[in-house]
């Protein structure tokens, strides 16, 4: 890793967003409302990671700049836990069980038919997944391949870039997903954001 960094430069805007830090933090919630709804508006965009501390807004940037939209697509919520790290596809499991496939489908039957269910007349689903961290490494190939595809917008909610799946750092890394970095809020910030 610090041969790459080398190789590349080390404070250099092209390896900040390489190495995952932070190439536009945003200093509230409000701020990340904006930025997450142009990254949703734009149909050129495979999704974002949003990072910062517990407690910071997150999820809820997210939801708020979701519902602002004009004509908003739809909103899955997906949570990685320990018992759906255990199982193959286990944070995928309640989306693949209203597929109707083989008893044993190949990756392209998973991917076209996930494809057809989230990008439905043509118009892709906002994918709002939490704790990646604790999800398996085919959910996140999978998911990594609908956002690649733009059968689906990927907005990854996490506290260090580091905690992604493989395969969504490595979409991540090539540019194909923003990052939107939240800086933890005071109390006096925190409450005027619920407030508002």
């Amino acid at each position: 890793m610090e041969y790459s960094r080398v190789l590349i430069g080390e404070d250099t805007r092209n390896s900040r967003r390489l190495w995952g830090e932070t190439n536009a933090l945003v200093a509230t919630p409000t701020d990340a409302i904006t930025e997450i709804g142009r990254i949703l508006e734009n149909p050129a965009e495979s999704g974002a990671v949003v990072s910062g501390p517990s407690g910071s807004g997150r999820r809820a940037s997210v939801e708020a700049a979701h519902s602002q939209l004009i004509d908003p697509q739809r909103l899955i919520r997906l949570n990685g836990s320990s018992f759906g790290q255990k199982m193959p596809m286990g944070v995928l499991a309640f989306l693949l069980a209203q597929l109707e496939t083989t008893e044993r489908p190949s990756r392209h039957e998973l991917v076209h038919g996930l494809a057809r269910a989230l990008c439905p007349d043509g118009k892709p689903s906002v994918v709002l997944l939490g704790k990646p961290e604790l999800i398996d490494e085919e959910s996140g190939s999978l998911l990594a391949q609908l956002a690649a595809m733009h059968k689906i917008k990927l907005i990854v909610i996490c506290d260090e870039i580091q905690d992604l799946p493989q395969d969504i750092l490595s979409l991540f890394r090539t540019g194909q997903m923003e990052h939107v970095s939240i800086s933890r809020m005071t109390t006096l910030e925190t409450r005027a954001f619920l407030e508002s």
